[in-house]
């Protein structure tokens, strides 16, 4: 699967975010300024997830379409990275 610039575009950027947060850890900084960090690199991650869902959910649609025999194990796949994404 081709997952474009963007995605890796989003994990250099998270990358460096975990390189920051690595400093602040290792200069002692203060708690709370440290989880809002985690709480970012989340937020980032969580993002990338779905750019990364979206691609392959349209990738599978268009094989769907196409062939149009659903395969029941690739859905069920499908719909267990979604329902792990939403908690």
């Amino acid at each position: 699967m081709n997952y474009g610039p963007s995605v890796l575009s989003r994990l250099k950027r998270i990358e460096g975010q975990v390189r920051g947060v690595e400093k602040m850890i290792e200069q002692g900084r203060d708690c709370t300024e440290v989880v809002q960090q985690l709480k970012a690199l989340q937020a980032a991650t969580n993002a990338t997830t779905q750019v990364v869902i979206k691609q392959y959910l349209a990738i599978c649609i268009k094989d769907l379409e196409g062939s149009g025999n659903p395969n029941h194990v690739e859905m069920a796949r499908l719909f267990s990275l979604i329902e792990y994404q939403e908690e």
